[in-house]
């Protein structure tokens, strides 16, 4: 009796139905584009909040130091390349030298989401992102206004080859040609991705004969950099400037006024999206490239104490 009854046990055990099986763990890797600002701290909060919510996911984050550094994000990703990985979320440091990388690792199955910056070729199975070329026109259009039409800019970029960067300076660029003759873009260059440089070579621009009315400063380093300049140079408050991103001390700068405005992403929102676009990608058959905007807001001294706006600002 006791015989028979294990064979029974053992049949419906062996048999059960998949409604009672576990879930497979999906084994996600994020690699952002460095560890050294604080925007990548609310993007690895929102993708955390994915996994928490999924239940099913085992994410690792593992990214370059800092931002410049391309040949260690491609090294990442390839440490990575391996069977039991299911999808990668990538944030691009370079356009262009990731592209290759990226189509080995998609070749091999995984599932790859680009995140933040634009990636060259269609190899990835989605994108998740702000739409970073209407952004750069935002940042312009208040330019304009602060500047009521005319005057002369300098842009402050950070490296060549990053694709959100370079869309929101070329953004800037051609709202200001099609909308603003009488403002002109004295200054347009690569500075570094490095808090050094950034400033250096900032303080060389305000030390120069160039005239400056206003600066456009591409991202949350550049916009570090430049006010740090112009705080050693006693220039601040002089000049208008608009920058991108937040943190605890641009946010005082734009309290001061020293920071007439910063365009500020949705990072956490872009980290959730990422991850379940990942999660939804993983066991179908490749598609046409799926792509996700997230959202930017112009955070002035005006409406820094709105609530609406404070949610954005703290991670």
């Amino acid at each position: 009796m006791i015989k028979y009854f294990l064979i029974v046990l053992f049949c419906v055990l062996g048999t059960r139905s998949p409604l009672y099986a576990e879930e497979k763990v999906h084994n996600i890797v994020f690699i952002p584009k460095s560890s050294d600002q604080q925007f990548w701290k609310f993007v690895q909060d929102g993708a955390n909040s994915a996994v928490s919510e999924s239940g099913r996911v085992n994410l690792t984050w593992r990214g370059p130091s800092y931002n410049d550094n391309v040949q260690s994000q491609i090294d990442i990703l390839k440490l990575y390349t391996r069977a039991e990985v299911d999808a990668i979320i990538l944030a691009p440091t370079d356009r262009e030298r990731l592209e290759d990388p990226v189509r080995l690792a998609t070749q091999s199955g995984i599932k790859v989401i680009v995140v933040d910056s634009g990636l060259q070729g269609d190899h990835h199975n989605g994108f998740v992102g702000t739409d970073n070329r209407e952004a750069g026109k935002a940042s312009a259009r208040e330019m304009v206004r602060l500047l009521h039409g005319r005057g002369n800019v300098a842009i402050v970029r950070i490296v060549k080859g990053s694709a959100s960067t370079d869309e929101r300076a070329e953004g800037f660029i051609e709202y200001v040609k099609t909308t603003s003759p009488d403002i002109k873009i004295i200054y347009d260059s690569w500075d570094g991705s490095s808090m050094g440089s950034l400033v250096s070579n900032t303080i060389k621009l305000l030390k120069s004969n160039l005239v400056i009315d206003g600066i456009f400063a591409v991202n949350e380093t550049a916009t570090e950099g430049v006010l740090r300049a112009l705080r050693s140079t006693g220039r601040s408050k002089q000049i208008r400037f608009i920058g991108f991103d937040a943190t605890d001390y641009l946010l005082d700068g734009v309290k001061t006024g020293e920071l007439d405005g910063l365009l500020v992403q949705d990072p956490r929102n872009m980290g959730y999206q990422s991850v379940m676009m990942a999660i939804e990608a993983i066991g179908k058959a490749p598609a046409s490239v799926k792509n996700v905007t997230t959202g930017v807001t112009l955070i002035t001294p005006m409406n820094l104490q709105n609530p609406d706006i404070r949610k954005l600002l703290k991670p």
